[in-house]
């Protein structure tokens, strides 16, 4: 079984995480479909808006993939899009949330 990533996150914030997860596991679907149509546009769109929301959950790694993510699409790199969106499934799949 792959390891667990630890996020901390604010307690102040628990009420709102539902969401802000339900939203993150929207725009992987949206960037599967994106990635599957190689329409790039949405891809940055979506990256753009990753790279902004994570941190302000302290979720630093959502933000870092946005960033890659945004590279790959400014660049049209399907290979390098794919790789990023594998790698924020497997994250959304494994994180563990810690209140503080």
């Amino acid at each position: 079984m792959p390891a667990e990533i630890t996020v901390e996150v604010h307690e102040e914030l628990r009420a709102l995480l539902p969401g802000f997860l339900d939203n993150r596991q929207r725009d992987l679907l949206l960037l599967t479909q994106s990635l599957d149509n190689a329409d790039f546009t949405a891809i940055l769109r979506i990256a753009h808006n990753l790279k902004g929301v994570g941190g302000g959950y302290g979720f630093d790694q959502i933000t870092a993939l946005g960033e890659r993510l945004e590279a790959a699409a400014r660049s049209s790199d399907a290979a390098a899009a794919a790789t990023c969106i594998t790698e924020y499934a497997r994250f959304l799949q494994q994180h563990r949330v810690v209140f503080v």
